[in-house]
């Protein structure tokens, strides 16, 4: 082992000790710094905080701050409740809205019982002695703005407008503006820091996980999504959507070139806003245009931030002007970063923290600079502030305290507290067309901060008022721009996107002549088309698909009459004819057909590009548009005939090949790879082709990957010969003998697969060749099995090709078959829920194909699971795990039933026969071992139809009564009522919470004696947690981002990991979709449209499904995570991952 492995086999509990040594390093201030806090560092990682409740005076005592500075009370509990967020108005008075009901809103049974109160310092003295309640009776309070002769805010379930109307500081006139929101599926973000834009707008962050649809009194409509930033007329006329994405933001500043910045919990602790932007969220797709690349990396160790305050006041010192401050509830500090330019695109770079705190009970959620050039923070101070990881009714939860903060510069001169520098930004909502034009001149360079921001402002001012005709001065202004400027960048996107929906919605005509005047160039023709089509994909109106259409009817005829230059030119217009044809509508679908008749004249490549766009529209809407499913008829039966001509003129049959992952469900067929051979190995060395040949290799899943890759069962001759290349392991390590090929011999007598022979990996990429004489088993039943189970980083894979069994081999009739494979996979469904004359011949030809002896049981199950097994599914299930455990001389010889009916089986299953599958079941039980009973009632329990098999075969003996162990919690959960009831006494029993608790504590003192190898840690993390979660930038954003959580202690996370149905975030829980086919759908829900609905499972596979086919909706109390997770992964694999992500924090503060 190296050097470094060594040096990183370390526990967890070392780990700890380091880190919290680092971050002693520095205990005292300096002018830029604050002292490091004095409290056990643990307690930070900590959901329910060790520590006890603090008075605000003892608070006070353990903040630390920069020389320089000092922390003040401003208010504290009993004169405000819970402080939620803050607003300074022009007389200098604090406006607060608090609550004792967060984050239970109140409901029938409870009054509102929060308020907004006014805070004023009437005697300038520094101390807010006088507190008004200027409004009460609210529910769940949040964003507040001073308005006019009174106040904008959000309270349960509208933003209002509070007036007083006579004078005396309290409200008196409530008007809705805006609403109702959604605060159905949470209540801990909702609508969150209103800001006047001075540009006659409100500005606000729309918090986590809710859907509101709202419109103003012109008509104007919007969904806002889970997080959004969105702005709207203070009287309510107008609402609009201002960005798109992030996950929950909760505060918003601007900087002084005038761009909006937040702070979103559960992202990125910064992100900079630009106007029409589209920010990625949980799962959440792009615009069509890309996201909006990132503010800033670095998380400051955790994604718990709420409140975000801008620096441009004088009276915080020089090296703190153009910082941006941020609250983290996690860690209890201040953070900071400064903003730095390239051209338009601030990047963030991190800073000494302003503040940190003693008192891990410190809750920054709002940070606001008062009129006085002071920082005001809202704390709300709490033992525990998850929202959903920890109950909502937990009695550690505080609900009185409250406390309001100010950190003032000592050097700053209160006789100076209105001399703040003074916001630069222009109006650009002034410009008229031709100014904004006129932006496009100037050259914008990354160095030159106030040139990109003129152009901005003209960019986006071109968006709003422009003519489409503009869309070509700003396509041909992208090229010219710095990448490293990527908000202009993406500004002049936005702008092309928005005119060009604007069009659409003006006029039917596509506006061709003001886009492709006379003269063009071809290059420029071409450059313009592929931009366009891109800007038409993000715009959001049904023309947009039908002008797509026109602009690829104009290219493909423009470059067709160079026929020479027509291929290598269409390999971006076939891409945007497929990404088309998934968004028209059906009226369209024939002129797509007619396009791909002239852009791809060669009938193979025709029938491939038909496929595509077939797959692409079902990916996308769940099902295929009819005329769609017609073609795919004609051309599966074709198929079906072409490839039963090509059978008959060979003299042998096609054995299939399956591929079993070790873990999860990831049974994709393994990946052909080309490769070399060593012709030094072969009996015939001038035999040997010098090119590479096609190789299975399980490389293509990964070198982490481990599964088996096996043949279907065929009869032994005297010998067997392949090509066998890979590795097994670090080539200066001892071979790990973990990957090899072997040859299985079927045993009549027991009906198990006893090994006769293995080769293992040569620990070459170049192939050898493997004879293997099989003389003694020669006339008797064989299969190869390929084993990859070598799960290191590199050096782990294995590969096969060219076995002497020429029905194993690559052939034109294998190819062929794996062509007709996928039609079916794309097409079979939809054929067979047709009810026409065409549907009866076509389903003559699939019984030929079934009962023809020229494919292997392998073979014939693969295709039939897409066709007849679509309305035979528990049998397809059946069949298919049959073949796959190397039992199917079951499906050869008939039985006869427990109750002594006779059944055989058969490949046409037109008509169904509950008797056979019982039997076939039963057999199969009888044979198979405990691993095969589980997956069995693992892939049944989708459909409902087999509840009732399921339950006859365990009562009967057949199957196991543990087999039902491997079934979660949620599967019974979604049970009808009557199912339930009648499988109660077989329900296996839970541990109780008591029992989990314990298994978890066990656990968590296992992982701290256990030594940690950070290279298990990071494959266990690849394998398990990054198909739904990221850590740094590492993963796919489904479920909550990790960095965040690392700072947790051990226990915590053996918690979480261990235990994840102990508190669930809702937005996390699992939907079970029950299909109007009797299929049931596990998994997290993705996106909504008014057509379909997109759902992730365990396994992170997503599948799109029409909401015509949906019968109900079950919501789940439990996680998408396993809840099983301790007995998938041992104990140093656990300790390895906390480990891993322990060393994904970020590096101590210098």
């Amino acid at each position: 082992m190296s050097f470094l492995k060594t040096i990183f086999k370390l526990s967890p509990a070392i780990l700890s000790v380091a880190w919290t040594c680092a971050l002693r390093a520095e205990d005292s201030p300096t002018p830029d710094k604050p002292a490091e806090p004095n409290s056990p560092s643990e307690w930070y990682g900590q959901t329910i905080r060790a520590s006890q409740w603090r008075s605000a005076q003892d608070e006070q005592a353990g903040f630390h701050v920069p020389k320089g500075f000092v922390v003040e009370l401003v208010a504290s509990e009993p004169q405000i409740a819970k402080p939620m967020n803050m607003a300074f108005d022009t007389r200098g008075r604090l406006w607060l809205t608090q609550s004792v009901l967060y984050p239970f809103p109140a409901n029938d049974t409870q009054p509102a019982a929060d308020a907004i109160v006014v805070l004023e310092d009437k005697d300038h003295d520094g101390s807010y002695e006088s507190k008004t309640t200027f409004a009460d009776g609210l529910n769940i309070p949040i964003g507040v703005l001073p308005y006019q002769d009174g106040a904008i805010a959000f309270s349960i379930p509208n933003v209002y407008h509070l007036r007083d109307t006579n004078g005396d500081g309290i409200c008196d006139e409530r008007k809705v503006i805006l609403g109702p929101f959604d605060t159905t599926r949470d209540t801990h973000g909702m609508v969150n820091a209103l800001r006047d834009g001075h540009d006659g707008w409100i500005y606000a962050c729309h918090g986590f996980n809710n859907v509101s649809k709202l419109q103003g009194t012109d008509g104007h409509k919007i969904e806002l999504t889970s997080g959004n930033v969105f702005r709207f007329k203070p009287d309510g006329s107008r609402v609009e959507l201002y960005t798109q994405g992030q996950v929950n933001p909760f505060g918003m500043t601007r900087d002084k070139h005038g761009f909006w910045f937040t702070a979103d919990c559960h992202s990125k602790p910064i992100t900079q806003l630009v106007r029409g932007g589209c920010y990625p969220s949980f799962g959440r797709p792009h615009d069509g245009l890309g996201f909006i690349p990132s503010t800033m990396e670095h998380l400051h160790g955790s994604t718990a931030i709420s409140g975000v305050a801008y620096v441009n006041h004088r009276a915080f010192p020089e090296s703190f002007q153009t910082n941006l401050l941020s609250g983290n509830v996690m860690t209890c500090r201040i953070n900071r970063n400064r903003l730095e330019y390239f051209g338009a695109t601030a990047k963030a770079i991190q800073m000494p923290d302003l503040l940190t705190s003693d008192d891990p009970w410190f809750r920054p959620v709002d940070l606001q600079f008062g009129p006085d050039g002071c920082l005001y923070i809202a704390d709300f101070y709490n033992k525990i502030i998850g929202h959903y990881e920890v109950p909502l009714d937990h009695p550690d939860r505080d609900r009185k305290s409250g406390r309001i903060w100010r950190i003032r510069c000592l050097a700053n001169d209160p006789a100076n507290a209105d001399d703040h520098a003074k916001d630069s930004a222009s109006d650009p909502s002034k410009l008229t067309r031709q100014e904004a034009l006129a932006t496009l001149a100037l050259v914008a360079r990354p160095s030159d901060t106030s040139v990109a921001l003129k152009r901005l402002a003209g960019v986006e001012r071109l968006g709003e008022i422009g003519l489409v005709s503009d869309v070509v001065a700003l396509l041909d202004k992208i090229p010219s721009l710095d990448d490293r400027d990527a908000i202009l960048k993406q500004a002049h996107w936005i702008a092309a996107r928005d005119l060009m929906g604007r069009a659409a919605k003006q006029s039917d005509r596509f506006p061709s002549e003001e886009l492709f005047p006379e003269g063009i160039s071809e290059a420029q023709f071409e450059q313009r088309t592929q931009d366009l089509l891109k800007v038409l994909q993000a715009v959001r109106h049904p023309k947009a698909a039908s002008w797509s259409l026109e602009l690829i009817v104009k290219a493909s005829t423009k470059l067709a009459n160079n026929q020479a230059a027509l291929d290598p030119k269409t390999g971006w217009l076939k891409q945007a004819l497929l990404d088309v044809a998934t968004s028209v509508d059906e009226s369209q679908i024939p002129r797509v057909l007619t396009l791909v008749d002239l852009m791809v004249p060669d009938r193979l490549s025709k029938a491939q590009q038909i496929l595509l766009i077939a797959e692409s529209q079902k990916n996308r809407n769940g099902k295929l548009s009819p005329i769609l499913v017609e073609l795919g008829m004609k051309s599966l039966g074709d198929a079906v005939d072409q490839w039963l001509a090509q059978a008959s003129q060979q003299n042998s049959k096609l054995y299939g090949w399956t591929s079993m992952a070790a873990r999860g469900k990831d049974h994709r067929p393994w990946p052909i790879e080309p490769r070399l051979l060593q012709a030094n190995t072969h009996p015939n060395p001038d035999q040997v082709p010098s090119d590479k040949i096609p190789f299975w290799s399980s490389l293509g899943l990964s070198e982490r990957y481990t599964g088996t890759w096996t043949s279907g069962t065929f009869v032994a001759t005297e010998k067997l010969s392949f090509w066998v290349a890979g590795h097994d392991g670090l080539p200066d390590e001892k071979d790990r003998k973990e990957n090899y090929v072997r040859v299985l011999l079927a045993n009549p007598k027991t009906s198990e697969w006893t090994e006769v022979h293995r080769t293992y990996a040569p620990r070459n990429d170049i192939a050898k060749f493997v004879l293997v004489d099989t003389s003694e088993y020669s006339g008797q039943a064989i299969r190869i099995e390929v084993v990859d189970s070598c799960g290191l980083d590199s050096y782990a894979w294995i590969a096969i090709a060219d076995v002497s069994e020429s029905g194993l081999m690559r052939s034109s009739l294998r190819d062929q078959y794996e062509a007709l494979l996928k039609m079916a996979e794309i097409f079979g469904a939809s054929v067979v829920a047709q009810n026409t004359s065409e549907k009866a011949d076509f389903m003559a030809k699939w019984t030929k194909l079934m009962e023809s002896d020229r494919l292997d049981q392998f073979c014939k199950a693969n295709l039939q699971q897409w066709v007849q097994g679509q309305e035979n599914s528990v049998l397809s299930e059946l069949v298919l795990l049959i073949v796959q455990r190397g039992l199917d001389d079951l499906l050869d010889k008939p039985g006869v039933t427990k109750e002594g009916k006779p059944w055989r089986f058969g490949w046409n299953w037109s008509q169904g026969s509950n008797q056979t599958l019982a039997g076939l079941a039963e057999a199969f039980g009888k044979r198979a071992n405990a691993a095969a009973q589980e997956e069995l009632v693992l892939r049944w329990s989708k459909h409902r139809s087999s509840y009732e098999l399921i339950e006859s075969l365990i009562r009967r003996g057949a199957l196991s009564k543990d087999t039902l162990r491997i079934l979660p919690a949620s599967w019974w959960e979604s049970l009808p009522a009557e199912t339930a009831n009648r499988l109660a006494d077989l329900k296996p029993e839970g541990p109780s919470d008591t029992a989990r608790a314990t298994v978890v504590q066990a656990k968590a003192e296992a992982v701290r004696k256990a030594m940690v190898d950070l290279d298990v840690g990071k494959r266990v993390f690849q394998e398990r947690c990054a198909t739904c979660h990221q850590l740094s930038g590492q993963g796919k954003v489904i479920g909550p981002q990790l960095d965040g959580a690392v700072v947790r202690t051990i226990d915590r996370l053996c918690e979480d990991i261990l235990w994840p149905n102990r508190n669930v975030d809702e937005a996390f829980r699992i939907t079970n979709v029950l299909m109007e086919d009797g299929e049931t759908i596990s998994g997290l829900i993705l996106d909504r449209t008014d057509n379909s609905l997109e759902i992730i499972d365990q396994a992170g596979k997503s599948q799109r499904v029409p909401r015509t086919q949906i019968e109900q909706e079950k919501i789940s109390k439990l996680s998408l995570m396993p809840g099983n997770f301790e007995e998938l992964i041992s104990d140093i694999e656990l300790a390895s991952l906390i480990g891993y992500m322990k060393t994904q924090q970020p590096a101590p503060k210098p």
